[in-house]
């Protein structure tokens, strides 16, 4: 109905509190939904500090996946401005495995992203073989929405006291024999078709990645950023 003035009348005048309500509503879940995830964050890093077993941080892990704040269509394009730095594993039931199986010790397992140069350095022990370091380096790139692809083209050993960071891309004739057996090898049973790996949770400090082939979960935590430039564990 128009009142003189040509305007609604008032009993018709969509009423201010149906139209907030909706809103304010919606802020309060996305306030709600931003303690969770802070909520489950902070459960994390206090598990990876208390150092404990792997069935409890698997629960967390886990819970984290279901909090991500990243849509999933942008977890790819999002892991370079993230993912600048160094990360260090904490959860990877695969490796658990695999140390169990070899009575071997595979700790700290690092990895260092600049641009787009992905860098892998993984500690190991075994009581036949001793310690040292097992290095690889190379690019990674977006592969799907969620996806990144890793490719490996250097590979190199270092003793346990001494961890070069990376060797020139073009140095191979250089190189002492276990340099060039190490990259040799590496570049033989390197598979890009299994170096696709789905990104299951991002943020500034944690990520979780898949291993496909194995149904793997790898949970990383960055322990310096791209400016530091440290390796330290």
């Amino acid at each position: 109905m128009l009142n003189v003035r040509g305007g609604l009348n008032a009993h018709n005048r969509p009423s201010c509190s149906v139209q907030i309500l909706p809103k304010l509503r919606a802020s309060h879940q996305e306030g709600l939904n931003t303690i969770q995830i802070q909520n489950v964050r902070s459960k994390v890093v206090a598990l990876i500090a208390e150092g404990c077993d792997q069935e409890e941080m698997a629960a967390a892990v886990k819970e984290l996946i279901a909090s991500c704040p990243i849509s999933r269509d942008e977890l790819a394009a999002k892991a370079f401005p993230l993912g600048q730095g160094t990360w260090k594993v904490f959860h990877a039931p695969h490796i658990s495995r695999i140390s169990s199986v070899l009575g071997a010790k595979f700790d700290p397992i690092l990895y260092k992203l600049e641009g787009d140069k992905l860098s892998s350095y993984v500690k190991y022990s075994h009581p036949l073989v001793g310690m040292g370091w097992l290095n690889a380096a190379g690019s990674m790139g977006r592969k799907y929405d969620d996806t990144v692809d890793i490719h490996f083209d250097r590979f190199w050993l270092d003793g346990p006291e001494t961890l070069r960071e990376e060797i020139p891309r073009d140095a191979y004739s250089g190189l002492k024999d276990m340099d060039d057996w190490m990259s040799k090898l590496g570049r033989g049973f390197f598979f890009p078709q299994l170096a696709l790996f789905p990104i299951h949770y991002l943020d500034e400090e944690l990520c979780v990645f898949e291993f496909p082939p194995l149904n793997s979960k790898i949970a990383v935590q960055k322990i310096s950023s791209a400016a530091q430039n440290s390796l330290a564990a």
